[in-house]
């Protein structure tokens, strides 16, 4: 199977009990998007959609899908790119108390050079030649998180340990909601102070220059 996999972050929502309150931390610039809103983001454009709390997962939903594109959708600053943690008043706690909770690829360097299995709650005793046989090589590796590019380590790791083009973004990926009284929000995407759009592929044009293995 080939295509595209969509695999977002998991994010526990800031302290707004409902939508009137929500709207007030919008307009204060004090809301982050959590785990609905990653999910939204990820499930706006084609492919398959997972979640993630861990780089386990992600690694075993490349296993699950094969894909030559994956899309993951999260939070992350210039070093590391994390995949759980709790949304609060103006900023996002990342959750540090596991390894794996965020993409070090020197951690899974040493995971895979000594032969260490992972798993996570739909594939079990998977392996890293499983997943190494499932992204071809010079797949493409797109990061939907803010400042994943700025200066270039975090970029240049991943395309280097999964072998990849790895494509992010040097500026901040805002979210902007629509909240009505009740009821679900929706949602649109921009790039800095760019185009506010409602595909995630309509983002693309503002990557950085890719980075390749």
């Amino acid at each position: 199977m080939a295509g595209e996999l969509n695999v977002f972050g998991t994010f526990q929502a800031g302290p707004w009990k409902n939508n009137t309150e929500l709207q007030k931390a919008v307009d204060k610039r004090e809301w982050s998007p959590a785990t609905a809103e990653l999910k939204m983001a990820a499930s706006s454009g084609k492919g398959a959609v997972e979640g993630a709390v861990n780089c386990f997962n992600l690694l075993c939903a490349i296993i699950r899908n094969k894909p030559d594109r994956v899309n993951i959708f999260s939070h992350a600053n210039e070093f590391y790119l994390y995949f759980s943690g709790t949304v609060v008043p103006g900023n996002v706690n990342w959750d540090t108390r596991r390894p794996e909770n965020w993409l070090d690829v020197d951690y899974l360097d040493n995971l895979e050079k000594n032969g260490v299995g992972f798993k996570d709650g739909r594939t079990k005793n998977a392996t890293f030649e499983q997943f190494r046989k499932a992204l071809p090589a010079h797949s493409t590796i797109c990061l939907y998180a803010c400042h994943a590019a700025l200066g270039g380590e975090l970029c240049k790791g991943i395309a280097k340990y999964f072998r990849a083009n790895v494509k992010a973004f040097s500026d901040e990926v805002r979210y902007y909601p629509t909240i009505p009284q009740k009821g679900p929000i929706s949602l649109k995407y921009a790039i800095g102070n760019n185009e506010q759009v409602s595909n995630f592929h309509e983002l693309d044009r503002y990557f950085s220059a890719p980075i390749t293995p």
